[in-house]
């Protein structure tokens, strides 16, 4: 088995790596999020999978040592969707995860994670608070992870400057969506001036003429998915024609949509499938894409697995796309473009 990495911690802003901590939590305590601890525990309770942590035995042999990276699942599962954009698949995460899940964790990671983003993932979170809060979420808990921001707000927006604004579209168009009660904007806990802020911007674009209608669309047009589709499947076209690696490249960086690059590999995946010849010119853009550091392996890998999510709808066009398919991802192993575990 091979040797697990380092354990290292990063800060949320700024993503600096900062030392971890040890202490002796003792079995089961294994403290704060983000750090690492190390309980002995005896030999015979070791764990089989040590993947994440690292085990050594003591001198006796009778207790071993585990240090442990303290996750944080709340944040894991919400990176995912917002990569992914899946509903669905998050609801049903959230589902299998629920021992190791905090929903009201699940609420702030979602707002705080998609400050640092752009609308399109804000509107994704937007869409979870709305119908997840009528399945898994309840108001309460809605309510407690919008006072868990507003708790924070004032050292998230040392940061990020605009959070506060952010965070005040967040509450207005969860009231707006009858996630919130209006009540919200008078009841919210706002213990410093950042979360007042927020708060009061809130109340005003909620009171404002036509409110329904702007908050439905605070984040800009949701379609932006369906607009880079259609240009991403505009750039593989063109590809095709002329064969220009550069040219593609910058098409795609035009695009500045970092979180739809896993649905964009996808996209370009069932474009090749769809004509003959098509892996070898997919596969070449897709290198030259890697090579320029504009997608990463991770991306790859995420748009092949869309691809074989679809791929029953995708052989009622292209009976052999499984077959075509594999031709892909051999190709795409060979110029080492997908991520290895």
């Amino acid at each position: 088995m091979s040797q697990p990495a380092p354990l290292v911690h990063k800060d949320r802003h700024s993503g600096v790596t900062k030392d971890a901590k040890k202490g002796g939590g003792g079995k089961g305590g294994w403290g704060k999020e983000g750090t690492i601890e190390e309980a002995y525990i005896p030999a015979s309770d070791a764990f089989s999978d040590v993947d994440e942590t690292e085990v050594k035995k003591s001198g006796s042999g009778d207790v071993v040592i585990v240090s442990k990276a303290i996750d944080n699942p709340n944040r894991d599962v919400i990176r995912i969707y917002l990569e992914e954009g899946d509903l669905q698949e998050l609801e049903a995460s959230i589902i299998e995860k629920k021992a190791y899940l905090q929903y009201e964790k699940l609420v702030f990671e979602a707002i705080t994670l998609s400050i640092d983003f752009t609308g399109y993932e804000r509107e994704l979170v937007s869409r979870m608070l709305a119908d997840l809060s009528w399945t898994i979420f309840n108001k309460g808990i809605v309510e407690v992870g919008f006072e868990l921001v507003l708790a924070e707000l004032k050292d998230i927006a040392i940061d990020a400057p605009h959070a506060p604004e952010m965070v005040g579209k967040f509450i207005a168009r969860a009231v707006s969506d009858e996630v919130l009660a209006p009540s919200f904007f008078y009841a919210g806990k706002t213990p410093t001036l950042k979360a007042k802020e927020a708060v009061a911007l809130a109340r005003g674009l909620y009171n404002a003429p036509l409110a329904s209608k702007r908050l439905a669309h605070v984040w800009g047009p949701m379609d932006k998915a369906s607009r880079l589709l259609r240009a991403t499947r505009t750039i593989a076209a063109e590809f095709f024609e002329n064969e220009d690696i550069s040219e593609a490249v910058e098409a795609v960086r035009s695009l500045k949509a970092r979180a739809f690059h896993g649905h964009m590999v996808e996209e370009l995946i069932k474009f090749g499938i769809e004509r003959k010849g098509g892996s070898t010119l997919v596969v070449a853009l897709l290198e030259g894409l890697v090579k320029s550091t504009l997608l990463s392996q991770e991306s790859v890998s995420q748009g092949f697995a869309l691809v074989e999510r679809c791929l029953e709808d995708l052989q009622l066009d292209v009976p052999n796309a499984l077959e075509v398919l594999g031709q892909f991802h051999s190709l795409a192993a060979e110029k080492n473009l997908i991520a290895t575990e």
